[in-house]
């Protein structure tokens, strides 16, 4: 483990000979030519095979070109970094998409680890692990994700539900009442006014 974080820091160094390449694979990518972008990551790749950025905007290309298994393998190699959890992050969503749901957790668990900070990973693992039905340890994360973000409706929402099914209708109501607090748009609103009250009105 130390020989590679001492390569992946030595990698850091050395980045900037391949910063041009990368660039050009952003703007590829923000103009919707996801060929060229490919094309100029395996270019990097070519002399630099463990570039960690490299790997991982290979892998997100593939996944949008729908060539889910290259975006796996790919991601699966940028997943090694030890500094970057955004490869891990996005590994766990494509298996999760592909209903693997135990490898997903596995890598948004590394994602956690790397920044325990990171909204994304917390709300992400949350959500798998209440599908897998670990509740208790889901809602650690869904907590996790609220203190990280007070205003996510999304992560609100997610612990609502799960406190619904498990019938702790007291936090339940609490919930509501925290998401009744946050500000959304005039569409949210709407949503929030059909669904609030079927909610907590179970609970009275």
């Amino acid at each position: 483990m130390l020989v590679r974080l001492i390569k992946e820091l030595l990698n850091k160094v050395l980045r900037s000979s391949a910063a041009v390449s990368l660039d050009q694979v952003h703007d590829a990518m923000k103009s919707g030519n996801l060929d060229k972008a490919r094309a100029l990551c395996d270019i990097v790749l070519s002399s630099r095979p463990d570039h960690i950025d490299a790997l991982h905007l290979a892998g997100t290309i593939a996944h949008q070109q729908g060539d889910k298994a290259r975006a796996i393998a790919l991601l699966t190699r940028a997943a090694e970094s030890l500094t970057d959890p955004q490869p891990s992050l996005g590994l766990g969503q494509i298996l999760q998409e592909a209903g693997r749901l135990d490898e997903a957790i596995m890598y948004f668990k590394r994602a956690v680890e790397i920044d325990p900070e990171l909204y994304a990973s917390r709300i992400a693992l949350g959500n798998v692990l209440h599908k897998r039905g670990k509740f208790a340890e889901s809602e650690v994360h869904l907590r996790q994700a609220i203190a990280l973000r007070p205003d996510s409706m999304e992560a609100h929402q997610l612990l609502a539900f799960q406190l619904y099914y498990l019938a702790r209708h007291v936090e339940v109501a609490e919930t509501v009442r925290a998401m009744q607090r946050i500000e959304v748009s005039d569409a949210r609103k709407i949503y929030l006014a059909l669904l609030l009250p079927a909610i907590y009105k179970s609970v009275q």
